[in-house]
């Protein structure tokens, strides 16, 4: 069993808290996890951690709403607001905009899938373009 704290601790000592390594922990880091002190430079400047935040951040039960549900629901809703915004565009660059648009909507869905993806490893890649979506990129190519 890993030893519990309710203060920061620095990394070593952290990544021990939490049974990882410190490697693990820095990537974590890295990926969002919360950091009680960011480091710096020179004697007494480590970064600080609190395990306990740490465990809240990993812990898939923490997000408020399901991850698969929300990575179900998201890129169909995210498409149907894009391509009503394409709708209300007029002028002469209203084609170029449905590439962007769709662009956009793929950079968007799949970056928030990962993010996702972080406390729910079980959500799936990107495999699908919803039909609002496919109905730009037939508009940006015609």
């Amino acid at each position: 069993m890993t030893a519990r704290s309710d203060r920061p601790l620095p990394l070593p000592a952290a990544a021990a808290a939490l049974g990882v390594s410190t490697p693990t922990l820095r990537r974590w880091l890295r990926r969002g996890a919360p950091v009680a002190r960011r480091g710096g430079r020179g004697p007494g400047r480590a970064a600080l951690v609190d395990p306990g935040a740490v465990r809240a951040w990993r812990n898939p039960r923490t997000v408020g709403v399901d991850a698969r549900v929300l990575a179900a629901v998201l890129p169909d809703k995210l498409a149907q607001v894009l391509a009503e915004a394409h709708r209300e565009i007029d002028g002469p660059h209203k084609r170029a905009a449905a590439g962007v648009i769709a662009g956009a909507w793929y950079c968007a869905t799949v970056a928030i899938l990962d993010e996702l993806r972080l406390h729910d490893p079980a959500i799936p890649e990107l495999d699908v373009l919803p039909d609002a979506i496919q109905r730009l990129r037939r508009i940006a190519q015609t």
